[in-house]
């Protein structure tokens, strides 16, 4: 697993290197890839809150810099990159406002899990994840699960969790 800054910045120039040789432009570091569709953007970090997703996510708006230039952009796909997973409270982000999900992934590295839609760009990422990690992710949803109305059994507590 990643488990430095450095290592983490490596592996996205690296990420960075193999878009270009895709075609497509890409971040010195590997933080957003532009595709025909637009920027795709990578946000790496060991952990994340509620409220930053959701103010990422509603605004979709980043600074990018381009050879000497910053301007800012409308991302058309964010990824969210976890190295120690994901609020617990996170779905409910997703059932208040459905239709932030759609242009959203999760890779939660800790947990190897995968959640959301998946770019072009996203899809590459996913495959040099694997490659560089040496693990699968599994896919799930960003919908909670639904809770169950049986009574909780003695010590043990039903609730929503993460799907």
């Amino acid at each position: 697993m990643v488990g430095s800054r450095s290592g983490t910045l490596e592996l996205l120039r690296d990420f960075g290197r193999v878009c270009g040789e895709k075609g497509w432009k890409a971040a010195e570091d590997g933080s957003w890839v532009k595709t025909d569709d637009g920027y795709d953007v990578i946000v790496w970090s060991d952990s994340f809150t509620v409220p930053t997703i959701r103010s990422m996510v509603s605004n979709r708006v980043c600074s990018i810099r381009e050879d000497e230039m910053w301007g800012v952009r409308k991302a058309k796909h964010i990824a969210f990159v976890a190295t120690n997973g994901f609020p617990e409270e996170l779905p409910a982000l997703f059932k208040e406002r459905p239709e932030l999900a759609s242009r959203i992934t999760f890779f939660d590295l800790q947990r190897s899990e995968r959640r959301g839609r998946l770019s072009r760009a996203f899809r590459c990422l996913e495959q040099f994840l694997q490659e560089r990690l040496g693990r699968r992710f599994q896919a799930g949803s960003l919908k909670p699960r639904r809770t169950t109305n049986t009574p909780a059994r003695e010590g043990v507590n039903s609730s929503s969790i993460m799907a």
